[in-house]
């Protein structure tokens, strides 16, 4: 199994395992490291919201 080079965590940088991976926004995260910007609660993908490359809840989405 190779890891690409773009399959790093956008927010740890750290290498991204299948396992461990979820994509959001195109963009690759450890499960741990998504989580909202403003108040750091862990996210998953039916609860998030982007905006300017940043990832927070919905009641922190501004």
């Amino acid at each position: 199994l190779q890891i690409q080079e773009n399959e790093t965590c956008k927010l740890c940088q750290q290498k991204v395992y299948p396992m461990e991976r979820l994509v959001a926004d195109k963009q690759n995260f450890h499960k741990s490291c998504f989580r909202c910007h403003h108040c750091g609660s862990q996210l998953s993908l039916g609860n998030y919201a982007s905006l300017h490359g940043k990832i927070y809840c919905k009641p922190h989405f501004k």
